[in-house]
């Protein structure tokens, strides 16, 4: 039985295996429509079951005249071969493999000729990669408003796809008409060349438009550039932290005048948008702005700063450039407005206002601070969109700085106020946590009475060995922003939480920064923080959760020794914040209340088993509470 099994299940591999090593290749025999029984060989037309491999060899031009849905697509032999859509109707492919256009060959639209038509709109998607040699690739023909024929191609699908047109731009070779950027499970399109989308009218059917949107997933330029000629500024939309440009982009900024727009650019570890305006014209469609995003230092290590600036990131820096693309866009053009973004990763501190932009013309032997005066800035963190700082504009205002087509380039950088060191400007990670402190917040009823300042060090997961400490401000909410420039993303750690008169709190387990962030509540819940069993983890008032006060002398329990610096303080109308337990901004006997509930209750610091520790137990004897401590 156990024999016959086996066999069977053998028998139905090979054929689950064959029936998928084996699809149907379609190869044209003669030029005609794609419908067209004669157009093909024995096989016969495609079978629209999206696993048929198609080939159009030398001297045969397939005409596309019906939807259909394949695996592979090969256009041409390798001198000659044609595939055209239709000029009468529009229509959709999908392209489930590769799309290769081979030396020679031809893949474009023709104009319509539909009697009033405002412009043909066809679609094609494609899962795998695009390779073009043709000598003529052109989804983007006729005139706008009337005998306009464009392909519009969506890039889906969950594995990356590489990109690549070879033979020199123009109008009729690599001319793209409108993108969609939609991989899904961390899939990317890799450029192997530059990619230009067409910047042609956008009169008669807006479904002609050219249009870079995103969904999901990132265009990974390498050392090339994504070009949309485009200057109408909404026609590159839906770009966030999810699907953005990790590299370089060009934009058209505008033929008649200066012109602001936004370019969705940043590296593998982020999504940063920057701002760019221009004060001079571009004359003529296609020339493009290019603003490419780098990481690393924009320190070359022996960079020197001027205008109120000592330090610039080490984390990432910009390139602004100029290309006028074939020739008829003017020859240069001038900026004056340069707006860099950030996020949690940049070093930035949450609420300083000594953050500056940097420029450099002189490939960044000098750094300039750029004045922040129009839109004083103060800092705060965001993904989603990244937060923009708003530097003042070069002068002279409206003129700025001139870039010539091919030629200078002016780079831009976060940088800091000479004498600070809130920002470091280094890689970071930054941890978003919540926490409320009993007496505080019982105080202050719905919120705690002040600000405190609070501790958070992040513990190994393994040794529990302190990994780094930063020490900032809660809200009256018990929001914070805690920036770590020596945690990683993806490594595990306990969030611990210190502060003048509370007790030491850790997380129930570990967590893990993603995209430089992690938030973290410990007021939902008892499952926030950790215990050992001898007590509640953390102390429920109403609704929320908040970490035990009381523990003034940091020795880990709750004891009569807490009350003597209380007593001191009250006795000689002194103030000390550590024992100010209320955060009433006095030491009086209301201070008291929280040691004694907890002293009753015999609160203490709770790690985990092999945690740093500088107690060991507490021993009562006749109502007497005495610490042991031990290395």
């Amino acid at each position: 039985m156990k024999l016959k099994l086996h066999l069977f299940l053998i028998i139905v591999v090979a054929i689950i295996f064959a029936n998928t090593s084996n699809a149907t290749t379609y190869t044209a025999i003669a030029s005609g429509a794609w419908n067209a029984a004669g157009t093909w060989d024995a096989n016969g037309v495609p079978d629209n079951s999206g696993t048929g491999d198609v080939v159009i060899p030398n001297l045969d031009t397939v005409t596309i005249n019906i939807n259909f849905n394949i695996n592979n697509l090969t256009v041409g032999g390798g001198s000659s071969g044609g595939l055209q859509f239709a000029k009468t109707d529009s229509f959709s492919v999908v392209i489930n493999g590769n799309l290769l256009v081979n030396t020679g060959a031809i893949f474009k639209v023709q104009t319509n000729t539909i009697s009033g038509s405002v412009g043909v709109a066809h679609k094609m998607e494609l899962k795998g990669n695009l390779t073009n040699n043709g000598s003529v690739f052109d989804f983007r023909s006729g005139t706008a408003g009337s005998t306009l024929s464009v392909c519009n191609l969506l890039l889906s699908g969950t594995s990356n796809c590489t990109m690549i047109s070879s033979p020199a731009y123009s109008g009729t070779s690599g001319d793209f008409n409108s993108v969609t950027i939609n991989k899904t499970g961390g899939a990317k399109v890799i450029l192997g060349s530059n990619i230009a989308m067409s910047g042609g009218s956008s009169a008669g059917n807006p479904n002609c438009n050219t249009t870079l949107t995103f969904i999901s997933g990132i265009i990974e330029t390498g050392s090339y550039i994504w070009i949309c000629q485009t200057s109408t500024a909404v026609n590159v939309v839906g770009y966030s932290s999810a699907s953005y440009i990790n590299g370089a982009m060009g934009r058209g900024m505008s033929n008649t005048v200066g012109s602001s727009k936004d370019f969705p650019v940043g590296d593998a570890n982020g999504y940063e948008l920057f701002t760019l305006r221009s004060t001079t014209s571009g004359l003529a469609t296609g020339h493009y702005a290019i603003v490419r995003c780098i990481p690393g230092n924009a320190n070359t290590g022996s960079s020197s700063f001027t205008n109120g600036i000592d330090k610039v990131s080490q984390v990432r820096y910009y390139q602004v450039s100029y290309n006028q693309l074939l020739g008829s866009g003017a020859t240069n053009m001038s900026f004056d407005r340069f707006w860099p973004s950030y996020t949690y990763d940049d070093g930035v501190s949450q609420g300083n206002t000594n953050l500056r932009v940097a420029y450099s013309t002189n490939n960044r032997a000098t750094w300039s601070g750029m004045n922040q005066l129009a839109l004083p800035h103060t800092t705060k963190h965001s993904m989603t969109p990244p937060t923009q700082i708003k530097p003042d504009s070069l002068l002279p205002t409206g003129v700025g700085i001139n870039l010539t087509s091919g030629g200078n380039s002016i780079y831009f950088a976060l940088a800091r106020v000479t004498g600070t060191t809130e920002n470091t400007l280094q890689t970071s990670v930054v941890l978003h946590p919540t926490v409320l402190i009993e007496a505080m917040y019982v105080a202050g009823g719905t919120a705690m009475l002040m600000t405190p300042s609070v501790t958070v060090e992040l513990h190994d997961a393994s040794t529990y060995a302190l990994v780094e400490s930063q020490t900032s401000t809660l809200t009256t909410l018990g929001v914070g922003y805690f920036t770590f420039s020596t945690a990683v993303n993806g490594s595990p750690y306990y969030i611990v939480v210190k502060s003048p008169n509370t007790v030491e709190t850790w997380s129930a387990t570990t967590h893990s920064f993603a995209s430089s962030f992690l938030t973290y509540n410990f007021s939902t819940g008892l499952g926030q923080a950790y215990t050992d069993g001898s007590n509640p983890s953390l102390a429920l008032h109403g609704s929320m959760y908040c970490i035990y006060s009381g523990d003034v002398n940091h020795d880990g329990y709750v004891t009569g020794d807490d009350y003597t610096g209380v007593d001191n303080d009250n006795t000689n109308f002194d103030y000390h914040v550590a024992n100010d337990v209320n955060g009433d901004s006095y030491v009086t006997g209301d201070d008291y209340t929280f040691i004694d509930n907890n002293n009753t209750l015999f609160v203490q610091r709770q790690v985990p088993p092999g945690a740093p520790s500088f107690v060991a137990k507490r021993v009562i004897n006749n109502q007497v509470q005495h610490n042991s401590s031990v290395k």
